[in-house]
C-alpha cells in the first residue's frame, strides 16, 4: 500500500503555502521555511512542477517533498 501524501494543488498568501491532496485534505506550512518562496514574486512562485518527490521550482532552486 502507498502512503505518499499526493499534492494536486498548491497556492500562496503572504505568509503560507496551502497544498490540497488527491483527497481534499489540505495543508499549510509557513514560508519561513522557504526563504526563495518567500522572497518571490506571484510568477516565480507559479511557475513549479509536480514530480514524484514533491514540487520543483526550478528557478527559485527549491524544492518541498
Amino acid at each position: 500500500m502507498d502512503d505518499r501524501i499526493i499534492i494536486t494543488e498548491i497556492w500562496f498568501d503572504a505568509d503560507h503555502i496551502y497544498g490540497k491532496d488527491n483527497e481534499g485534505k489540505v495543508y499549510k506550512q509557513s514560508l519561513l521555511w522557504y526563504p526563495h518562496l518567500l522572497d518571490a514574486s506571484d510568477d516565480q512562485r507559479n511557475n513549479f512542477t509536480f514530480g514524484y518527490a514533491g514540487i520543483h521550482w526550478r528557478n527559485l532552486d527549491e524544492e518541498i517533498a
